[in-house]
């Protein structure tokens, strides 16, 4: 247990001690208590935090080799109790562990419960033993490595097979200690030719062994291997120790704010949001034709461009230049894309339920009235709506239902769809502005600008009065209704510039009401 001082210096000797014990530690280790600092700035609320008081407590976590258990409960362990507005959250409570435990204690987590009366939450370590279930299949770049990859597949291919997954570092270690014993005899005996040519050979393939646990490890740990530096596979197995602890979940509200601490309980859970989310549909409004004439559509060139038959060479070829693990860029839209989008879009929302909210009738609607060829169209809906899901939780496969709304994360289709979904807003401004009654913001009057899209943001524009505001209110309702897509109060915020106050407060008033 630690108790850490308040001050950065007053610290220090606690992160020497700290070290020190690391050093002569060999099994299971905890450290666990009040550490009176932070990992990382958003471990604090309503205050600063340096980084100069940050980093000496990093260098001693990585230093000790060790990492946060899993925990559950209060993600702030701390606030000063003073006023509302003076209010300070801080996560300066933890339990952290070395590898050996998480090796041999990996089922033991942290639960931080409510503080009640005190500054500091109280927390509990438990257990959580749950039945490993199914897991999903996953293909590793290490297998097409070897020689005997093809003939294998071309061999299996055709047939039902049955066993247990390779072990890579496993067999690396065997391998290894087979050299050892090979290298020991012929040190008592060197004129052994055929322990020569074995120890040879045994070598090699340790040493293609070694090149393919790495790949393992870099793919498992989702992290690009260093290119300088020693071949060592311990900054990995720290990441993916790593990895598996912070992306366990023991308990979980569901939706309707009820604790879920069984693994079947946090299961149903799961599945309820996630089929709530992806597995239903809502009625949408209609896409008003004159909107979309605000607007060009596919000209009957880039229908021919992107109807263009492919041969099987450009499908072989475009495959094989995909560098290492990315996945394959859609070409023919993308190039026809500019022509039809306004440039407004510096680049398209990328926020996860901004991707699966989007309703399928509204976007096979609006291919069909931008004029991209009937067979395209078909192609492009049977690629967004032959989606089904399951989800993984613990690094257990469970749950299965058909979506019927969203794009997939991940599908080099679903920006490019969205970037159209998100044009039918433009256009939906663009009439607004048309309007009389409506005024363009004075720095962006000349270019007639009344939003901006970029990342995960959209910026909408107008001078600040009531009539300009209840008109772009008014349009994006018109845009959610159709699409499915809606704003989030919580990440939305509003900026005056020289507006009067009893301006500011109807034209707030309005953007509540919305």
């Amino acid at each position: 247990m630690v108790y850490a001082f308040n001050g950065i210096n007053d610290r220090a000797p606690l992160w020497e001690h700290l070290r020190r014990i690391a050093g002569t530690i060999d099994g299971p280790w905890a450290i666990a208590g009040d550490f009176n600092c932070v990992l990382a700035a958003n471990e604090r609320v309503g205050g600063n935090v340096p980084s100069s008081e940050m980093e000496p407590f990093r260098d001693c976590v990585a230093d000790c080799g060790v990492l946060d258990i899993g925990a559950t409960g209060a993600l702030y362990t701390w606030n000063n109790k003073q006023q509302p507005e003076e209010r300070i959250y801080s996560r300066l409570d933890r339990v952290l562990v070395n590898k050996d435990w998480c090796d041999h204690l990996q089922d033991l987590y942290a639960h931080f419960l409510p503080e009640g009366m005190y500054d500091h939450t109280p927390c509990i370590v438990s257990s959580n033993k749950q039945v490993q279930g199914k897991r999903s299949f996953k293909y590793f770049n290490m297998w097409g490595g070897s020689n005997d990859f093809i003939p294998i597949v071309r061999i299996t291919w055709q047939s039902k097979a049955v066993g247990t997954p390779i072990d890579i570092e496993q067999a690396a270690d065997i391998k290894q200690k087979q050299i050892k014993e090979l290298q020991d005899q012929l040190g008592r005996d060197p004129s052994d030719m055929q322990k020569r040519a074995a120890e040879s050979e045994a070598a090699a393939q340790l040493k293609q062994l070694a090149a393919a646990r790495d790949i393992f490890l870099a793919q498992k740990a989702k992290h690009k291997w260093v290119q300088d530096g020693d071949s060592n596979s311990a900054f990995f197995h720290g990441l993916l120790k790593q990895r598996k602890h912070g992306n366990r979940v023991f308990r979980i509200e569901d939706t309707f704010g009820r604790v879920c601490d069984t693994s079947d309980q946090v299961q149903d859970a799961f599945l309820d949001y996630y089929k709530g989310l992806l597995g239903s549909s809502q009625a949408i409004g209609r896409i008003h034709r004159r909107i979309i004439g605000q607007g060009p559509k596919c000209s009957p060139e880039d229908c021919a461009a992107l109807m263009r038959p492919v041969s099987g060479k450009e499908v072989k070829d475009a495959l094989f230049s995909i560098l290492d693990i990315k996945s394959l860029g859609p070409d023919g839209l993308a190039a026809v894309l500019p022509r039809i989008v306004y440039q407004n879009q510096g680049a398209f929302i990328r926020t996860g339920k901004a991707y699966d909210t989007v309703e399928w009738q509204f976007m096979e609607e609006l291919l069909k009235l931008l004029k991209f060829p009937a067979e395209f169209q078909s192609m492009v809906m049977q690629c967004i709506t032959i989606a089904s899901f399951s989800l993984s939780l613990n690094g257990e496969m469970f749950g299965f239902f058909k979506g019927k709304r969203g794009l997939r994360q991940g599908d080099p289709l679903s920006p490019l769809i969205f970037t159209l979904c998100m044009e039918y807003l433009t256009r939906t401004l663009k009439y607004a502005a048309t309007k009389y009654d409506f005024h363009f913001h004075p720095m962006w009057k000349n270019q007639r600008l009344t939003c901006l899209m970029f990342a995960d943001a959209v910026l909408l524009f107008s001078k600040g009065d009531t009539n300009s505001m209840m008109l772009l209110l008014q349009s994006f309702s018109t845009f959610s209704k159709a699409s499915g897509l809606k704003i989030s109060p919580a990440k939305s915020n509003a900026y005056f510039r020289g507006v009067p106050d009893h301006i500011k407060s109807d034209i707030l008033r309005i953007i509540r009401f919305y």
